[in-house]
């Protein structure tokens, strides 16, 4: 199995370095449409079988513009939802040490245990990414190329399972708007607990 995985395009929240998790469901701006309408003609000569996809409306734009044209099978999936940011939400990192002090010196003193207020830690996010994986690996793609269209936290937790990396490197990826990858996995996706 070949995966095409993709980060969805830039959203106004993204661009105003505004956390955007699963909870807002912002749409892509201009810009986030022409940098999927790049990814189309950079995917053209890439066969897709099917294509799963986070149900947040960036990432269902990206799919449609980069791979709609060519009638494939979409999925959408919650389990590719971005990581739910709670009280976070909308707010860019200066506001949020504004507000939550306490819980920014914790999620710097511990990235991966520690989260957003009210929201999902990485570890959290990592089991319900790593569920996606485990049913992905049950479903019958043998030989198939599949597209995965989802946010920056899951494409993070996918890329560390596919290199056997886990969440090590978790923040060491950072994902550009309509950043693709191919990853060749010969139908072995890891192991996950």
């Amino acid at each position: 199995m070949k995966i095409i995985l993709i980060r969805h395009g830039e959203t106004d929240y993204t661009i105003e370095r505004r956390y955007c998790g699963g909870a807002i469901d912002a749409p892509l701006n201009s810009q986030g449409i022409k940098q999927a309408q790049r990814l189309r003609r950079l995917l053209s000569q890439h066969k897709v079988d099917v294509i799963y996809a986070s149900p947040m409306t960036r990432t269902l734009q990206t799919a449609d513009i980069a791979l709609g044209k060519r009638r494939i099978k979409l999925i959408k999936d919650s389990l590719l939802r971005e990581s739910h940011l709670g009280k976070w939400e909308g707010h860019t990192l200066a506001e949020i040490k504004k507000k939550f002090p306490k819980d920014v010196r914790k999620w710097y003193r511990d990235p991966i245990k520690c989260g957003a207020t009210d929201g999902e830690t990485p570890i959290m996010l990592h089991k319900r990414v790593t569920r996606f994986l485990r049913k992905l690996s049950r479903s019958n793609h043998n030989g198939r190329v599949i597209a995965i269209v989802t946010h920056s936290g899951p494409f993070r937790i996918i890329v560390g399972e596919m290199n056997g990396n886990g969440l090590n490197d978790f923040w060491k990826l950072e994902p550009k708007t309509c950043e693709y990858r191919l990853i060749t996995s010969n139908n072995q996706i890891p192991k996950t607990k």
